[in-house]
């Protein structure tokens, strides 16, 4: 399984990073891996904390049917072209800006990773 993206599909805009896995990964393995790649760990109670806030998310490989699945789970909040955010955040930032989960079908292979709204406009461009 390839580690990178196929032919950059968008002009001018930044291509991610690709998380290298044994192949396509859906619902608990996808959050854990985009999890891990926000720093997320657990606080002496049990809850979910930021440790970290990547400037650039790397993206995890998923399938057509995760990417389906959660196209069709509520109204995007963000879409551009082929990609989009889900349309309930997953999480905020420190700052309080909402993160999503965010997919992309990049020349029929499809990834997710979450991002703010200002990082998925910088990966993916601000026209519909």
């Amino acid at each position: 399984m390839s580690n990178s993206l196929p032919d950059k599909p968008f002009p001018g805009i930044r291509v991610p990073e690709i998380i290298p896995t044994d192949g396509p990964k859906v619902w608990k393995e996808l959050w854990n891996l985009l999890r891990a790649n926000w720093g997320m760990e657990e606080d002496e109670y049990g809850m979910p904390e930021r440790t970290k806030i990547p400037e650039h998310p790397s993206f995890v490989e998923t399938t057509e049917e995760m990417y389906d699945d959660q196209l069709g789970a509520v109204p995007p909040a963000i879409m551009i072209r082929n990609a989009f955010a889900c349309g309930e955040p997953w999480n905020h930032d420190p700052d309080g800006y909402p993160v999503y989960a965010c997919f992309v079908n990049w020349g029929g292979r499809y990834f997710a990773a979450y991002m703010t709204p200002k990082q998925f406009r910088a990966t993916f461009g601000n026209r519909t």
